[in-house]
């Protein structure tokens, strides 16, 4: 697979992420392989309103 390859990748590996295991990877190593596949990765940090509780992890 072109994917696989270009990311160097065996094809169990790259099948396991296509899954969503990402069990030995960092996040780095996992930020790498997106851009090598030509994305970018923003990661912004913002406050939570004084009167908001609630924590939340927001992916755009």
């Amino acid at each position: 697979m072109k994917a696989a390859d270009l990311l160097g990748l065996d094809q169990p590996k790259f099948s396991k992420l296509l899954r969503g295991r990402t069990e030995g990877y960092t996040i780095d190593r996992l930020f790498k392989l997106l851009n090598a596949l030509g994305q970018r990765v923003e990661i912004n940090i913002v406050p939570n309103a004084k009167n908001e509780k609630l924590r939340a992890i927001v992916v755009t």
